[in-house]
Protein backbone atom coordinates (compact mmCIF):
# COMPACT_ATOMS: atom_id res chain seq x y z
CA UNK A 1 0.00 0.00 0.00
CA UNK A 2 1.31 3.44 -1.40
CA UNK A 3 1.57 5.76 2.21
CA UNK A 4 3.75 8.47 3.00
CA UNK A 5 7.44 9.33 3.02
CA UNK A 6 9.39 10.30 5.79
CA UNK A 7 11.42 13.48 6.15
CA UNK A 8 14.08 11.35 7.56
CA UNK A 9 14.59 8.73 4.85
CA UNK A 10 18.21 8.40 4.21
CA UNK A 11 19.15 9.23 0.68
CA UNK A 12 20.07 5.62 -0.19
CA UNK A 13 16.14 5.12 0.82
CA UNK A 14 15.12 8.17 -1.61
CA UNK A 15 16.98 6.99 -4.18
CA UNK A 16 15.33 3.16 -4.00
CA UNK A 17 12.25 4.72 -4.44
CA UNK A 18 13.18 6.50 -7.24
CA UNK A 19 14.94 3.31 -9.51
CA UNK A 20 11.31 1.58 -8.20
CA UNK A 21 9.66 4.20 -9.99
CA UNK A 22 12.10 4.66 -13.10
CA UNK A 23 11.79 0.72 -13.22
CA UNK A 24 7.91 0.38 -12.98
CA UNK A 25 6.64 3.28 -15.00
CA UNK A 26 5.47 5.51 -12.39
CA UNK A 27 6.64 9.45 -13.61
CA UNK A 28 8.96 10.87 -11.36
CA UNK A 29 8.56 14.24 -13.55
CA UNK A 30 8.61 17.33 -11.04
CA UNK A 31 5.14 19.22 -10.65
CA UNK A 32 2.24 20.70 -12.48
CA UNK A 33 -0.25 18.45 -13.91
CA UNK A 34 -2.73 19.64 -16.66
CA UNK A 35 -5.55 20.33 -14.65
CA UNK A 36 -4.75 21.58 -10.87
CA UNK A 37 -2.07 24.23 -10.76
CA UNK A 38 -0.09 25.65 -7.68
CA UNK A 39 0.26 29.44 -7.01
CA UNK A 40 3.06 30.88 -8.77
CA UNK A 41 4.12 33.49 -5.49
CA UNK A 42 5.58 33.29 -2.21
CA UNK A 43 3.37 31.57 0.44
CA UNK A 44 2.32 35.44 1.96
CA UNK A 45 1.31 36.20 -1.39
CA UNK A 46 -0.43 33.28 -1.65
CA UNK A 47 -2.59 33.85 1.76
CA UNK A 48 -3.15 36.97 0.11
CA UNK A 49 -4.56 35.57 -2.62
CA UNK A 50 -6.51 33.30 -0.59
CA UNK A 51 -8.09 36.14 1.62
CA UNK A 52 -8.75 37.99 -1.25
CA UNK A 53 -11.08 35.76 -3.14
CA UNK A 54 -12.81 34.34 -0.03
CA UNK A 55 -11.03 30.91 -0.13
CA UNK A 56 -8.95 29.29 2.17
CA UNK A 57 -5.33 28.32 1.53
CA UNK A 58 -4.18 24.85 1.06
CA UNK A 59 -0.54 23.99 1.28
CA UNK A 60 0.72 20.96 -0.99
CA UNK A 61 3.73 19.79 0.54
CA UNK A 62 5.90 17.61 -1.70
CA UNK A 63 9.08 16.31 -2.63
CA UNK A 64 11.10 15.63 -6.20
CA UNK A 65 11.57 12.22 -4.57
CA UNK A 66 8.16 10.95 -3.30
CA UNK A 67 6.84 8.35 -5.07
CA UNK A 68 3.11 8.72 -3.62
CA UNK A 69 3.33 12.28 -4.43
CA UNK A 70 4.08 11.66 -7.74
CA UNK A 71 1.26 8.91 -7.82
CA UNK A 72 -1.08 11.31 -6.46
CA UNK A 73 -0.51 14.31 -9.08
CA UNK A 74 -0.72 11.51 -12.19
CA UNK A 75 -3.82 9.44 -10.77
CA UNK A 76 -5.27 11.99 -8.25
CA UNK A 77 -5.01 15.39 -9.15
CA UNK A 78 -6.22 14.96 -12.68
CA UNK A 79 -10.03 13.95 -11.15
CA UNK A 80 -12.03 16.31 -11.94
CA UNK A 81 -14.13 16.37 -8.90
CA UNK A 82 -11.04 17.04 -7.32
CA UNK A 83 -9.94 19.40 -9.25
CA UNK A 84 -13.35 21.47 -8.84
CA UNK A 85 -13.36 21.66 -5.38
CA UNK A 86 -10.28 22.81 -4.99
CA UNK A 87 -10.34 25.65 -7.52
CA UNK A 88 -13.83 26.89 -5.82
CA UNK A 89 -12.90 26.74 -2.73
CA UNK A 90 -8.74 26.88 -1.89
CA UNK A 91 -6.01 28.77 -2.82
CA UNK A 92 -3.49 25.47 -3.86
CA UNK A 93 -0.19 26.28 -2.90
CA UNK A 94 2.72 23.86 -3.93
CA UNK A 95 5.79 23.32 -1.51
CA UNK A 96 8.85 21.35 -2.49
CA UNK A 97 10.64 20.33 1.01
CA UNK A 98 13.94 20.40 0.11
CA UNK A 99 13.43 24.24 -1.68
CA UNK A 100 14.55 26.82 0.58
CA UNK A 101 11.40 28.39 1.20
CA UNK A 102 10.21 24.58 1.62
CA UNK A 103 12.32 23.74 4.04
CA UNK A 104 11.59 26.96 5.88
CA UNK A 105 7.53 26.10 6.04
CA UNK A 106 8.28 22.57 6.74
CA UNK A 107 9.72 23.43 10.03
CA UNK A 108 6.90 25.98 10.76
CA UNK A 109 4.18 23.58 10.37
CA UNK A 110 6.09 20.49 11.42
CA UNK A 111 5.85 19.36 8.55
CA UNK A 112 7.37 15.02 9.21
CA UNK A 113 6.01 12.96 5.90
CA UNK A 114 5.48 13.55 2.39
CA UNK A 115 2.80 14.02 0.67
CA UNK A 116 1.21 16.23 3.36
CA UNK A 117 -1.53 18.80 2.89
CA UNK A 118 -2.30 21.64 5.45
CA UNK A 119 -5.47 23.85 5.25
CA UNK A 120 -4.31 27.60 6.66
CA UNK A 121 -7.19 30.32 7.56
CA UNK A 122 -6.64 33.78 7.28
CA UNK A 123 -3.82 34.81 9.82
CA UNK A 124 -1.29 31.47 8.24
CA UNK A 125 -2.09 29.06 10.94
CA UNK A 126 -2.76 25.64 10.12
CA UNK A 127 -6.50 24.41 11.02
CA UNK A 128 -6.38 20.95 9.90
CA UNK A 129 -4.01 18.61 8.38
CA UNK A 130 -3.58 14.89 6.96
CA UNK A 131 -0.70 13.23 5.11
CA UNK A 132 -0.37 9.92 2.83
CA UNK A 133 -1.56 9.11 -0.51
CA UNK A 134 -5.68 9.58 -0.85
CA UNK A 135 -7.31 8.69 -3.69
CA UNK A 136 -9.75 11.05 -5.06
CA UNK A 137 -13.17 10.12 -2.66
CA UNK A 138 -10.57 10.29 0.37
CA UNK A 139 -8.92 13.31 -0.28
CA UNK A 140 -12.19 15.47 -1.35
CA UNK A 141 -13.86 13.95 1.71
CA UNK A 142 -10.52 14.95 3.68
CA UNK A 143 -10.18 18.17 2.13
CA UNK A 144 -14.21 18.85 3.06
CA UNK A 145 -13.73 18.08 6.36
CA UNK A 146 -10.83 20.75 6.41
CA UNK A 147 -12.96 23.48 5.71
CA UNK A 148 -14.93 22.63 8.88
CA UNK A 149 -12.32 21.22 11.12
CA UNK A 150 -14.18 21.34 14.44
CA UNK A 151 -16.59 18.82 12.95
CA UNK A 152 -14.24 16.52 11.28
CA UNK A 153 -14.00 12.91 12.74
CA UNK A 154 -10.65 12.75 14.03
CA UNK A 155 -11.57 16.14 16.03
CA UNK A 156 -14.46 15.05 17.45
CA UNK A 157 -12.70 11.71 18.90
CA UNK A 158 -10.00 13.82 19.93
CA UNK A 159 -12.36 16.00 22.05
CA UNK A 160 -13.58 12.28 23.11
CA UNK A 161 -10.32 11.45 24.37
CA UNK A 162 -9.20 15.08 25.97
CA UNK A 163 -12.46 13.97 28.07
CA UNK A 164 -10.91 11.20 29.35
CA UNK A 165 -12.58 8.19 27.77
CA UNK A 166 -10.24 5.27 27.57
CA UNK A 167 -12.93 2.33 27.32
CA UNK A 168 -10.69 -0.65 24.68
CA UNK A 169 -13.63 -0.17 21.95
CA UNK A 170 -13.30 3.61 21.87
CA UNK A 171 -9.27 3.76 22.04
CA UNK A 172 -9.40 0.91 18.95
CA UNK A 173 -11.97 3.20 16.92
CA UNK A 174 -9.64 6.38 17.90
CA UNK A 175 -6.46 4.49 17.30
CA UNK A 176 -7.75 3.50 13.33
CA UNK A 177 -8.58 7.05 12.48
CA UNK A 178 -5.13 8.69 14.03
CA UNK A 179 -3.35 6.44 11.27
CA UNK A 180 -6.03 6.85 8.70
CA UNK A 181 -5.25 10.73 8.86
CA UNK A 182 -1.26 9.79 9.51
CA UNK A 183 -1.28 11.52 13.13
CA UNK A 184 1.33 11.70 15.24
CA UNK A 185 -0.61 11.02 18.14
CA UNK A 186 -1.08 7.49 17.37
CA UNK A 187 1.88 6.21 19.03
CA UNK A 188 1.06 7.53 22.31
CA UNK A 189 -2.26 5.78 21.78
CA UNK A 190 -1.36 2.68 21.06
CA UNK A 191 0.76 2.49 23.92
CA UNK A 192 -2.14 3.53 26.25
CA UNK A 193 -4.00 0.87 24.66
CA UNK A 194 -1.38 -2.17 25.27
CA UNK A 195 -1.21 -1.26 28.89
CA UNK A 196 -4.77 -0.83 29.75
CA UNK A 197 -5.58 -3.93 27.13
CA UNK A 198 -6.25 -7.70 29.27
CA UNK A 199 -4.14 -10.19 28.10
CA UNK A 200 -6.85 -12.12 26.01
CA UNK A 201 -7.35 -8.63 24.28
CA UNK A 202 -3.29 -8.61 23.82
CA UNK A 203 -3.54 -11.81 21.57
CA UNK A 204 -6.17 -10.83 19.83
CA UNK A 205 -5.95 -9.90 15.47
CA UNK A 206 -6.30 -6.22 16.38
CA UNK A 207 -3.53 -6.13 18.29
CA UNK A 208 -1.59 -8.31 17.05
CA UNK A 209 -1.80 -6.37 13.45
CA UNK A 210 -1.20 -3.08 15.43
CA UNK A 211 2.43 -4.70 17.04
CA UNK A 212 3.48 -5.49 13.20
CA UNK A 213 3.72 -1.42 12.75
CA UNK A 214 4.36 -0.16 16.32
CA UNK A 215 7.25 -2.43 17.68
CA UNK A 216 10.37 -0.95 17.72
CA UNK A 217 11.96 -1.20 21.10
CA UNK A 218 12.67 -3.88 23.08
CA UNK A 219 11.16 -1.99 26.76
CA UNK A 220 7.86 -1.41 25.91
CA UNK A 221 4.37 -3.01 26.98
CA UNK A 222 4.16 -4.49 23.38
CA UNK A 223 7.46 -6.01 22.99
CA UNK A 224 7.38 -7.86 27.24
CA UNK A 225 3.61 -9.33 26.40
CA UNK A 226 5.13 -10.79 23.06
CA UNK A 227 8.44 -11.98 24.46
CA UNK A 228 6.41 -13.51 27.27
CA UNK A 229 3.55 -15.01 25.25
CA UNK A 230 5.75 -16.07 22.22
CA UNK A 231 4.41 -19.78 22.27
CA UNK A 232 1.11 -19.09 22.43
CA UNK A 233 1.34 -16.11 19.95
CA UNK A 234 3.38 -18.51 17.60
CA UNK A 235 0.73 -21.15 17.73
CA UNK A 236 -2.28 -18.36 16.53
CA UNK A 237 -0.05 -16.10 13.62
CA UNK A 238 3.18 -18.31 12.98
CA UNK A 239 6.89 -18.36 14.51
CA UNK A 240 8.31 -16.64 11.56
CA UNK A 241 6.18 -13.87 11.81
CA UNK A 242 7.01 -13.51 15.95
CA UNK A 243 10.33 -13.88 15.38
CA UNK A 244 10.44 -11.24 12.91
CA UNK A 245 8.54 -8.71 15.18
CA UNK A 246 10.98 -10.16 18.25
CA UNK A 247 14.17 -9.40 16.23
CA UNK A 248 13.10 -6.41 14.89
CA UNK A 249 14.24 -4.03 17.86
CA UNK A 250 17.81 -5.20 17.29
CA UNK A 251 17.24 -4.66 13.47
CA UNK A 252 16.60 -0.88 14.22
CA UNK A 253 19.87 -0.55 16.32
CA UNK A 254 21.76 -2.57 13.89
CA UNK A 255 20.67 -0.06 11.08
CA UNK A 256 21.49 2.47 13.33
CA UNK A 257 25.07 1.46 13.87
CA UNK A 258 25.77 1.14 10.41
CA UNK A 259 24.75 4.13 9.35
CA UNK A 260 26.72 5.67 12.19
CA UNK A 261 29.88 3.77 11.20
CA UNK A 262 29.75 2.16 14.63
CA UNK A 263 31.30 -1.09 14.08
CA UNK A 264 31.76 -2.41 17.41
CA UNK A 265 28.16 -1.91 18.25
CA UNK A 266 27.32 -2.94 14.90
CA UNK A 267 29.12 -6.13 15.64
CA UNK A 268 27.76 -6.38 19.21
CA UNK A 269 24.26 -5.73 17.40
CA UNK A 270 24.41 -8.75 15.41
CA UNK A 271 25.92 -11.20 17.79
CA UNK A 272 22.61 -10.92 19.43
CA UNK A 273 20.54 -11.41 16.18
CA UNK A 274 22.59 -14.56 15.60
CA UNK A 275 22.46 -16.01 19.04
CA UNK A 276 19.22 -15.00 19.94
CA UNK A 277 15.74 -17.10 19.49
CA UNK A 278 14.82 -15.37 16.40
CA UNK A 279 14.77 -17.86 14.04
CA UNK A 280 16.92 -17.49 10.88
CA UNK A 281 18.32 -14.24 10.27
CA UNK A 282 20.17 -14.43 7.66
CA UNK A 283 18.68 -11.36 5.73
CA UNK A 284 19.07 -9.09 8.33
CA UNK A 285 22.39 -9.46 8.84
CA UNK A 286 23.60 -9.15 5.14
CA UNK A 287 21.28 -6.19 4.38
CA UNK A 288 23.30 -4.73 7.44
CA UNK A 289 26.49 -5.52 6.41
CA UNK A 290 26.60 -4.57 2.84
CA UNK A 291 25.07 -1.17 4.60
CA UNK A 292 28.13 -1.25 6.56
CA UNK A 293 30.60 -2.12 4.39
CA UNK A 294 29.60 1.01 2.28
CA UNK A 295 29.13 3.37 4.95
CA UNK A 296 32.97 2.91 6.26
CA UNK A 297 34.24 2.59 2.55
CA UNK A 298 35.49 -1.00 3.14
CA UNK A 299 34.90 -1.65 -0.37
CA UNK A 300 37.12 -5.23 -0.33
CA UNK A 301 34.96 -6.49 2.63
CA UNK A 302 31.52 -5.21 0.48
CA UNK A 303 32.97 -7.21 -2.56
CA UNK A 304 33.88 -10.32 -0.68
CA UNK A 305 30.51 -10.36 0.86
CA UNK A 306 28.89 -10.07 -2.72
CA UNK A 307 30.98 -12.07 -4.62
CA UNK A 308 31.02 -15.28 -1.69
CA UNK A 309 27.84 -17.24 -0.62
CA UNK A 310 28.40 -16.30 3.16
CA UNK A 311 24.52 -16.66 3.76
CA UNK A 312 23.27 -19.76 1.99
CA UNK A 313 19.95 -18.63 2.97
CA UNK A 314 20.11 -15.85 0.90
CA UNK A 315 20.20 -15.56 -3.23
CA UNK A 316 20.94 -19.42 -4.29
CA UNK A 317 21.17 -17.78 -7.68
CA UNK A 318 24.44 -16.34 -7.78
CA UNK A 319 23.28 -13.94 -10.42
CA UNK A 320 20.28 -12.32 -8.79
CA UNK A 321 23.43 -11.35 -5.62
CA UNK A 322 25.49 -9.48 -8.18
CA UNK A 323 22.41 -7.80 -9.63
CA UNK A 324 21.62 -6.75 -5.75
CA UNK A 325 25.43 -5.88 -5.32
CA UNK A 326 25.72 -3.81 -8.54
CA UNK A 327 22.07 -2.40 -7.36
CA UNK A 328 23.53 -1.20 -4.09
CA UNK A 329 26.40 1.14 -5.60
CA UNK A 330 24.10 2.41 -7.56
CA UNK A 331 21.33 3.67 -4.63
CA UNK A 332 24.39 4.63 -2.30
CA UNK A 333 25.69 6.67 -5.08
CA UNK A 334 29.56 5.24 -5.09
CA UNK A 335 31.91 6.73 -6.59
CA UNK A 336 34.80 4.68 -5.94
CA UNK A 337 36.41 3.88 -9.23
CA UNK A 338 37.63 0.14 -8.34
CA UNK A 339 34.26 -0.28 -6.93
CA UNK A 340 32.04 1.21 -10.04
CA UNK A 341 34.06 -1.30 -12.59
CA UNK A 342 33.45 -4.52 -10.17
CA UNK A 343 29.73 -3.11 -10.03
CA UNK A 344 29.81 -3.05 -14.04
CA UNK A 345 31.13 -6.46 -14.31
CA UNK A 346 28.22 -7.98 -11.95
CA UNK A 347 25.47 -6.58 -13.94
CA UNK A 348 27.77 -7.42 -17.25
CA UNK A 349 27.40 -10.90 -16.44
CA UNK A 350 24.15 -11.23 -14.69
CA UNK A 351 22.91 -9.65 -18.58
CA UNK A 352 24.29 -13.07 -19.44
CA UNK A 353 22.07 -15.02 -18.07
CA UNK A 354 18.70 -13.42 -17.48
CA UNK A 355 17.36 -9.81 -18.48
CA UNK A 356 15.41 -7.25 -17.16
CA UNK A 357 14.99 -3.19 -17.48
CA UNK A 358 16.25 -3.30 -13.65
CA UNK A 359 19.55 -4.62 -15.30
CA UNK A 360 19.42 -2.44 -18.20
CA UNK A 361 19.01 0.71 -15.73
CA UNK A 362 21.29 0.00 -13.01
CA UNK A 363 24.02 -1.01 -16.41
CA UNK A 364 22.95 2.37 -17.75
CA UNK A 365 23.90 4.41 -14.30
CA UNK A 366 27.07 2.37 -13.29
CA UNK A 367 28.33 3.64 -17.10
CA UNK A 368 26.92 7.43 -16.77
CA UNK A 369 28.78 7.37 -13.40
CA UNK A 370 32.29 6.42 -15.01
CA UNK A 371 31.83 8.64 -18.15
CA UNK A 372 30.61 6.15 -20.88
CA UNK A 373 28.03 7.92 -21.94
CA UNK A 374 27.08 6.33 -25.01
CA UNK A 375 27.39 2.72 -23.41
CA UNK A 376 25.11 4.39 -21.13
CA UNK A 377 22.55 5.41 -23.60
CA UNK A 378 22.64 2.23 -25.11
CA UNK A 379 21.45 0.33 -21.83
CA UNK A 380 18.89 3.20 -20.86
CA UNK A 381 17.36 2.24 -24.66
CA UNK A 382 17.29 -1.23 -23.86
CA UNK A 383 15.91 -0.55 -20.77
CA UNK A 384 12.87 0.95 -22.01
CA UNK A 385 13.08 -1.36 -24.90
CA UNK A 386 12.57 -4.29 -21.61
CA UNK A 387 9.90 -1.91 -20.18
CA UNK A 388 7.65 -2.57 -22.87
CA UNK A 389 8.18 -6.19 -23.87
CA UNK A 390 7.04 -6.61 -20.38
CA UNK A 391 4.27 -4.25 -19.88
CA UNK A 392 2.55 -3.98 -23.27
CA UNK A 393 -0.69 -2.95 -21.17
CA UNK A 394 0.70 -0.62 -19.40
CA UNK A 395 -0.87 2.94 -19.34
CA UNK A 396 1.83 4.61 -18.30
CA UNK A 397 5.72 5.53 -19.80
CA UNK A 398 8.52 5.19 -17.42
CA UNK A 399 9.21 9.02 -17.59
CA UNK A 400 12.21 8.39 -14.99
CA UNK A 401 13.95 6.37 -17.30
CA UNK A 402 12.88 9.55 -20.27
CA UNK A 403 14.53 11.81 -18.39
CA UNK A 404 17.66 9.70 -18.00
CA UNK A 405 17.66 9.35 -21.32
CA UNK A 406 17.29 13.08 -21.97
CA UNK A 407 20.05 13.63 -19.54
CA UNK A 408 22.91 12.07 -21.05
CA UNK A 409 21.60 12.88 -24.72
CA UNK A 410 22.07 16.35 -23.42
CA UNK A 411 25.68 15.53 -21.87
CA UNK A 412 26.73 13.74 -24.98
CA UNK A 413 25.28 16.83 -27.01
CA UNK A 414 27.44 19.41 -25.15
CA UNK A 415 30.51 17.45 -25.41
CA UNK A 416 30.42 17.43 -28.89
CA UNK A 417 29.77 21.04 -28.94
Amino acid sequence: MIGVLMMNAPSWYKNTVSITVFVFGISLASAETDSLRSYAGSFDKALQAAESTNKTLLLYFTAAWCAPCKLMEKKVFVDKQVVSLIDSLFVFYKVDIDSASGKHLKKRFDIRTVPSFSVIDGIGERTYHFSGYNNAENLIRQLKEGLDPENAPINLLRKQYENGDRSIGFLRRYLNTLEEYHDSGADSVYALLCKLSSPEEMKGEFIWAKMNAYINSDTTEDYRFLKDHKSELVFLYGEERVNHLLARPYSIQLENAALESNVPAFYKLAGKLKNGDFGNTDRLLYENEKLLFLQIEDYDKFISLIEAQQYPSLYPDRYDRLIDGATWVVLRDINHGPLLEKAKMWINESLNHKISSQQYIIAGQLHEKTGDLTVALRFYGKGLKQYRLDNPAAEMEPTGLHMLIADVEAKIKKGQQ
